[in-house]
């Protein structure tokens, strides 16, 4: 998303075309993934487009100011089918049927309230930042029993990827107040046979194809070597392509691999960034049936006592989605997604299928005609979904990691935006930040500071909102 951001702002703001596209991968999208799935009997046994990867818009348009989402912008702009999603409490099941989480749901919904609350409160007071566990023990809340431990998984892990345990209170908490305050709390899927990636391709492939300067697939990338003069891109065929500046828009898991050699070597300040910040994999597995079985309801929730086992799920079958298609989903993320990528996909098909055995009864369940799930963690061109922000990693860090390499080489992504990590539209506005960097600097020059970006040699211990940062030299 962040690199076809990049390349539309460099056409059609500043009429730049003298740029070329690198893709790992042989298809343009990123971790935005459509692929055909299963079979509509309504178009005469043609496939379903599904999305492995990012699936919703989060956060839509704050009507008290005027704020829209720049992606809820371009899902509009084409037209594409959405449906908002359902929030209130799911059905519930164990592995011996229906269970009652009422209680549990109205207890984390008042604890959730006051954890952000509190979270923003303290950073104005300029207190230290606390893993999200403490912040929410603080505003009140236990998991307790594995109801509980299943209601908390549902709100926070598949919104973080990662537990609480592993995430920062401020960051979660600002990370929410962003988009859902900034915009909205409104959520919609997106379901459209033209892709969710269409955000990303429609404005690129828009532009005249003299603009659209040169487009390479399926050609990974494996060396860059910067200076101040540019940047030097090395191919895993030997090839070699220059520019005089560079975005790189490789994920913070791909970076992490170490899968690509940096010339001269990362400075310890960028190397630091990179290997403290958090990457994690969010699964969706998707199974066709002959004949619907669940209940009408969009969502249900599984209550295990393992935590993350199998806990949400998702009828695609469902009012003003794909209805009539048989279509249902369920998600893991974290360990759990890293675990069922190391089995075969007949292995991960029997196991969910016994834990539907559970909630609905052997006897209810209809066979399998179609089974997909997209290996997020081992795919060596994502090593995951996207970030999360651990609680010991502070913003000067993230300033780091965003900073870029001798002025020429930059930085963008999902991880890179402090108000929209995680978020589409992060990984969109940073993509066309970076853009407008390169055309200023194009413009003025490639003088000095044309960047208008610091980083942190040395970042001291410090608390809360209010730290100072010793900076101890400057990048332009």
């Amino acid at each position: 998303m962040s690199g076809l951001s990049a390349a539309y702002a460099l056409a059609a703001s500043h009429n730049l075309t003298n740029y070329t596209i690198i893709e790992a991968q042989p298809y343009l999208g990123g971790r935005l993934h459509s692929v055909p799935f299963g079979s509509n009997p309504s178009a005469a046994g043609a496939p379903y487009i599904i999305e492995a990867g990012a699936n919703w818009v989060h956060g839509l348009a704050n009507n008290a100011t005027g704020a829209v989402n720049p992606v809820w912008e371009l899902v509009q702009a084409f037209g594409l089918r959405t449906t908002r999603s359902a929030d209130g409490v799911p059905e519930a099941f164990s592995r011996k049927g229906r269970v009652d989480i009422g209680r549990a749901w109205e207890d984390w919904r008042a604890a959730w309230d006051r954890f952000l609350t509190l979270g923003r409160e303290r950073q104005r007071r300029g207190l230290g930042d606390m893993t999200a566990r403490a912040g929410l023990r603080i505003a009140g809340w236990e998991p307790g029993d594995y109801i509980r431990r299943s209601v908390e998984f549902w709100n926070f892990d598949m919104e973080s990827q990662q537990s609480p345990d592993e995430s920062s209170w401020f960051e979660i908490a600002n990370n929410h107040y962003y988009t859902y305050h900034g915009f909205s709390d409104e959520e919609h899927l997106v379901h459209d046979p033209r892709g969710y990636v269409t955000v990303a391709t429609g404005p690129y492939f828009s532009l005249p194809k003299e603009k659209q300067g040169t487009l390479v697939l399926g050609r990974p990338v494996t060396e860059l070597r910067y200076s101040p003069e540019g940047v030097a891109a090395r191919l895993a065929d030997g090839g070699v392509v220059t520019a005089d500046y560079a975005i790189c828009t490789f994920s913070v898991g791909v970076l992490q691999s170490k899968a690509v050699t940096f010339h001269p070597a990362l400075p310890r300040w960028k190397s630091d960034a990179i290997d403290g910040f958090s990457m994690s994999t969010y699964t969706k597995i998707f199974l066709q049936f002959s004949a619907r079985f669940w209940p009408q309801s969009e969502y249900q929730l599984h209550a295990s006592p393992r935590r993350g086992f199998y806990t949400q799920w998702q009828s695609l079958d469902a009012p003003g989605v794909l209805e009539g298609s048989n279509i249902l989903f369920t998600t893991l993320t974290d360990e759990e997604s890293v675990r069922v990528e190391g089995l075969s996909d007949a292995e991960v098909r029997e196991e969910v299928l016994e834990v539907l055995r559970g909630m609905y009864g052997p006897e209810n369940v209809s066979d399998v005609t179609a089974f997909y799930f997209h290996r997020w963690n081992s795919n060596p061109y994502t090593r995951g979904s996207y970030s999360n922000w651990p609680a010991s990693y502070l913003p000067a860090s993230q300033k780091n990691l965003r900073a870029a390499l001798s002025a020429r080489l930059l930085f963008a992504g999902e991880a890179t935006s402090y108000e929209y990590l995680g978020f589409l539209q992060g990984a969109h506005l940073e993509g066309r930040k970076a853009a407008e960097s390169i055309a200023h600097c194009l413009r003025e020059g490639g003088a000095r500071g044309c960047l208008g970006q610091d980083w942190f040699e040395d970042i001291l211990a410090g608390q809360g909102t209010k730290q100072q940062w010793q900076r101890r030299e400057l990048q332009d």
